[in-house]
């Protein structure tokens, strides 16, 4: 049973959340398993609500460096200080889903430079041109100026 609530609860978070607030141009900034809410486990097991927008945003008001998401579910571009749109809340709708099915955190770094190496070991490292543009990128990465 807990298998069937699991599956169908990560389906219909990946089927009702993202949409929404994409078409109206919001970035959520802090989805996490806290703020993904069930709305009545009895009569509708696998509806849920996204709750908490006090780091929401307009994406034409996203701004870089600005602290955001919690760190377990926290995208690339943001631990790296790049540009950022609506991909971070898929981002850690990504994380939230495999959370749910593994049972524990995919990314449980215990601060930002674990974070980007579990990110880096499991989905390789990010790519030039993110690494030349980040305003982070020497807080996590050394660049060996001798190598061809």
């Amino acid at each position: 049973m807990r298998a069937h609530l699991v599956f169908g609860l990560t389906l219909r978070i990946n089927v009702q959340m993202p949409l929404p607030l994409q078409q109206l141009g919001l970035i959520h900034a802090d989805l996490k398993p806290e703020n993904i809410m069930l709305v009545d486990p009895m009569r509708q097991p696998y509806r849920v609500k996204v709750i908490d927008f006090g780091s929401a945003s307009h994406v034409s008001k996203a701004v870089c460096n600005t602290y955001l998401q919690s760190r377990y579910y926290r995208a690339p571009e943001i631990i790296l200080g790049l540009p950022y749109c609506e991909a971070i809340d898929m981002w850690s709708l990504g994380c939230v889903v495999a959370e749910l099915f593994l049972g524990w955190p995919l990314y449980p770094g215990s601060s930002e430079y674990d974070q980007i190496r579990y990110i880096s070991q499991t989905q390789g490292l990010p790519t030039e041109h993110m690494l030349n543009n980040a305003s982070k990128t020497t807080k996590f990465f050394y660049r060996d100026m001798d190598s061809t």
